[in-house]
């Protein structure tokens, strides 16, 4: 088989319009495979090599998080905000998980000096307070 394909091509030289030719003279022997078939045999190889068992065991160091849909509001409200705004947002996200952690800790230390978090059979006895 020879296949023959040209194509035109125009620009515009002065005054004047100039054509080129470009041609390929590519020549198929018939026992090498038509695209058709070469296609085919490409899915062949990439299923065969996606079922191979390196393939397989093969596990990703990123994890996955599926984001809920108010995630994908949050994450569209975001794309349309300033630089600025965006860094005004990081900084109130920083400054209400800092401060959870501040009552955190105190709620830790309570719990410590009542005794909540030593083991024992008998539950904690409640101090008296004089009013």
């Amino acid at each position: 088989m020879n296949h023959r394909t040209q194509l035109k091509l125009k620009e515009e030289n002065g005054d004047h319009l100039v054509s080129k030719y470009l041609e390929c003279h590519e020549k198929l022997d018939d026992h090498e495979p038509s695209h058709q078939n070469a296609s085919k045999l490409i899915e062949e190889a990439w299923m065969r090599d996606r079922n191979a068992p390196a393939i397989q065991s093969f596990v990703s160091k990123h994890n996955h998080t599926p984001f809920s849909v108010a995630d994908v509001n949050i994450v569209n409200a975001m794309s349309h905000c300033s630089p600025d705004e965006i860094a005004d947002l990081i900084r109130g996200i920083h400054n209400s998980v800092y401060a959870l952690g501040i009552e955190e800790a105190r709620q830790f230390r309570r719990s410590k000096v009542l005794g909540v978090l030593k083991p024992s059979s008998e539950p904690p006895k409640a101090k008296s307070s004089s009013l």
